[in-house]
């Protein structure tokens, strides 16, 4: 059976039992000819099925393809989202500017100058303000002093002042008050009549009071010294020739020993003068009361002795003229002032 290229056929084998054995059918192979053949149809069924699939396949792949541009967009969007808002939608961000003219500009700044500026009465600084009201109640206050002082007559180096005193001293200080006359300074030295003729018509006890009242208001700052002249002299109470402090037990000790005193004897007031001269320092102020008339060899030791010091003696006579022209000299000498009280205080 050659006639069958590319297949052979097995021998057969010795016959068993006198019978013809069946002879098994073996498995065919085939030649590289014949496999040529076979891959030759295969290549043709699969472009065959190609053929008939080409359609769908393209379908698909374009299907695939903006599937994957699709994803693509969404992550290039996402990373755009993150990005800085200066970064995204440049052309966006741009900002229009009013373009104006600087004459427009200057109306602008005209007006709010003019909203801006205060109003003409408080135009004035806090200082200005202040010196106004200063000045003012500076003028209501000398107005009210001038209408205080009356017709009281202010002479300094020589002349007399008649009413309601002042007394100008060679230093400023708290000040004081004696019968109405004032005086300027820290240290006031009183020297007060005691003689006789003050137990006459309640004067001893007008004295006592007023003498009580000028101390009382005196500056806790000042000092006070207190001569009582008659015959002699002697100092206020107990504690010798020196300066009193008007604090409250200064001014409690004085009231004491002011209401203890009597009057008796004559009118000799250079010797209270002597006691005030020992006095260290010496007064800033002097009063001088008296109720009497005294010789002039008593005014010329009074002015021996302070005439030429610079410390003003503020006379007063009290009830009685008698004794105003030495008083009104020693005033004078003095740079002091004269006043005369005609009743009880």
């Amino acid at each position: 059976m050659n006639g069958w290229p590319g297949i052979r056929v097995a021998p057969s084998a010795q016959p068993m039992n006198g019978r013809q054995p069946q002879t098994p059918v073996q498995p065919l192979s085939m030649d590289p000819i014949d496999n040529q053949e076979a891959n030759e149809g295969e290549s043709a069924g699969v472009l065959t099925w190609i053929n008939r699939h080409k359609v769908p396949l393209l379908a698909s792949s374009a299907a695939v393809s903006l599937l994957v541009h699709v994803i693509v967009l969404v992550i290039a969007a996402l990373i755009q989202m993150n990005k800085p808002v200066a970064q995204i939608g440049a052309a966006s961000s741009e900002v229009d500017f009013a373009v104006m003219t600087d004459a427009e500009l200057s109306e602008i700044a005209a007006e709010e100058l003019a909203l801006e500026a205060p109003d003409a009465d408080s135009s004035s600084s806090p200082l200005e303000l202040q010196a106004e009201l200063d000045l003012g109640a500076l003028e209501v206050d000398m107005s009210d002093l001038a209408e205080s002082m009356g017709d009281v007559t202010l002479q300094i180096g020589g002349g007399d002042l008649d009413g309601a005193g002042l007394g100008v001293g060679d230093s400023a200080g708290s000040g004081a008050s004696f019968f109405g006359v004032e005086a300027q300074g820290n240290r006031f030295a009183f020297v007060v009549d005691t003689s006789g003729s003050m137990v006459n018509d309640g004067r001893l006890q007008s004295m006592q009071k007023e003498l009580i009242r000028s101390i009382s208001a005196l500056f806790s700052s000042s000092d006070f010294f207190v001569a009582f002249f008659s015959s002699g002299a002697a100092p206020l109470g107990d504690r010798g020739i020196v300066w009193a402090d008007a604090t409250d037990s200064g001014k409690n000790w004085a009231r004491a020993h002011i209401l203890a005193t009597e009057a008796n004897g004559a009118t000799r007031p250079a010797s209270g003068f002597a006691l005030v001269a020992q006095l260290e320092p010496l007064p800033d102020a002097i009063y001088f009361m008296t109720d009497g008339e005294f010789s002039e060899e008593e005014v010329e030791v009074i002015l021996g002795t302070f005439g030429r010091r610079n410390i003003p003696i503020h006379c007063i006579t009290f009830r009685s003229r008698e004794g105003e022209a030495v008083m009104r000299r020693i005033a004078v000498a003095t740079r002091g002032t004269y006043t005369h009280i005609e009743g009880p205080r």
